[in-house]
């Protein structure tokens, strides 16, 4: 073999080797781009689906959020109607146990005696049976049967209506009295606070 085919040989195998590497060099990188192309395609796929979870989240963790803070709002609301029910419900019973003197019942007690008839003992404290027996008497005299009033030794500012002929009484105290007006009253002031609300 000469040295010229020799040498054409050698550049022939050089330039087979140079472009067989070169075609491995591109389908190298024509797969690795592709191999790449592959990964950020996965990656951003991967991104939207963390991104989308983490908006759920967000979106759920908002929602509870509001939930929590219109049931806080809620009971809030309820608690304060109850105490501002409860305080209008104190002042109540204070004013009634202020006004539960025997000028502001006589004139009750006179009417329901009437309305029931004779044979009715009142029982009521010392305090209100000075002040209230004589008027009693004078207003009823005409009524059919005995009234009788007596002293008790119970609450300072209760009496007793009993019918004694028919086995049936009654007792009146600033409490009783306070707790029907409250169960009258409850209804109007909490329609008055619902008209405030709005």
């Amino acid at each position: 073999m000469s040295k010229q085919s020799l040498d054409q040989l050698i550049a022939s195998l050089k330039s087979e080797a140079i472009e067989a590497a070169e075609k491995e060099a591109q389908a190298v990188r024509a797969s690795a781009k592709k191999e790449a192309q592959q990964i950020l395609k996965e990656a951003k796929a991967e991104r939207q689906e963390m991104l989308s979870r983490a908006e759920k989240e967000a979106k759920d963790i908002q929602q509870k959020g509001q939930s929590a803070l219109q049931q806080a709002a809620r009971d809030l609301s309820i608690g304060v109607k109850n105490d501002l029910l409860d305080l209008l419900g104190a002042v109540l019973n204070r004013e009634v146990k202020k006004s539960f003197k025997p000028d502001l019942i006589k004139d009750a007690i006179v009417q329901v005696v009437k309305n029931v008839g004779g044979e009715v003992e009142l029982k009521m404290s010392e305090s209100f049976t000075t002040e209230l027996a004589d008027y009693i008497h004078q207003q009823l005299n005409n009524v059919d049967g005995a009234v009788t009033i007596s002293q008790q030794q119970h609450q300072l500012n209760q009496l007793t209506i009993q019918k004694t002929d028919q086995g049936w009484s009654y007792e009146v105290s600033p409490e009783e009295v306070g707790q029907l007006l409250r169960q009258q009253l409850t209804g109007k002031w909490t329609e008055l606070l619902k008209k405030e609300e709005k």
